[in-house]
């Protein structure tokens, strides 16, 4: 849910290490490699299967998600304690999906100094306060390299 701020409450369900990103948008790219968005999915859908991350929000803190041109805060809702705190320059793709039983996932997938990326797991009960997070990140690295030009 997003209130009239741009900020959104949603379930952090925790993050998941993940070794790399196979781009399979370049010519001559095998045609049975799956897309980045896929791979993305099925690392965050497998960890949920071997119980590495909740597959829903019950018993999970919430956060209130704040996006500015700097970076993502996370800040626990009722301790207001930061959970995390995300550059926005290290952020390498943002992505919503249906899990297939009513809740809606976001990702924030993160670079590490190690060159390995950090997948961050949200979830909500609408698709729209998914899809509007997503977009929200996308219009601050928009805005953010509107401004350095």
């Amino acid at each position: 849910m997003a209130n009239s701020e741009g900020t959104h409450q949603l379930h952090y369900l925790g993050a998941v290490d993940m070794a790399d990103l196979v781009d399979s948008g370049h010519l001559g790219a095998d045609p049975g490699t799956r897309s980045v968005e896929e791979q993305i999915i099925d690392h965050v859908e497998a960890a949920q299967l071997r119980s590495f991350l909740p597959s829903h929000g019950l018993g999970c803190r919430v956060v209130a998600v704040h996006v500015s041109k700097i970076g993502i805060n996370l800040v626990d809702v009722d301790g207001q304690a930061v959970v995390d705190r995300l550059a926005l320059h290290k952020i390498v793709q943002v992505l919503s999906f249906d899990d297939g039983f009513g809740r809606f996932n976001v990702v924030l997938v993160e670079k590490k100094s190690s060159g390995d990326v950090q997948c961050h797991l949200l979830q909500t009960a609408s698709a729209s306060d998914a899809d509007h997070l997503c977009r929200q990140v996308r219009q601050a690295f928009h805005s953010a390299v509107v401004d350095s030009s």
